[in-house]
């Protein structure tokens, strides 16, 4: 095997965070479809859409973060000088 071929452990936890996320959503719409449970649609794609929204929380956050710290004036403040 190329050093390239290699797959690593990093990989292969995310693949198993994918995977499993994807055989819990299927789960969820195979009972939601057969009336087993009787959940909102919401809940039911959420395995989909719920880490795409976490990340977008986190970016935003530090964005704001960043924005935060580049906005402090400290050229005002005493205590730096």
């Amino acid at each position: 095997m190329d050093k390239g071929e290699l797959i690593t452990k990093t990989e292969i936890k995310t693949w198993s965070v994918f995977i499993a996320l994807l055989i819990i959503g299927l789960v969820l719409i195979s009972l939601k479809v057969w009336h087993v449970i009787d959940w909102s649609w919401w809940w039911i794609t959420c395995p989909f859409w719920l880490p795409f929204a976490a990340f977008i929380v986190w970016v935003v956050s530090g964005l704001i973060l960043i924005a935060m710290l580049f906005a402090i004036d400290t050229s005002d403040n005493d205590f730096f000088d």
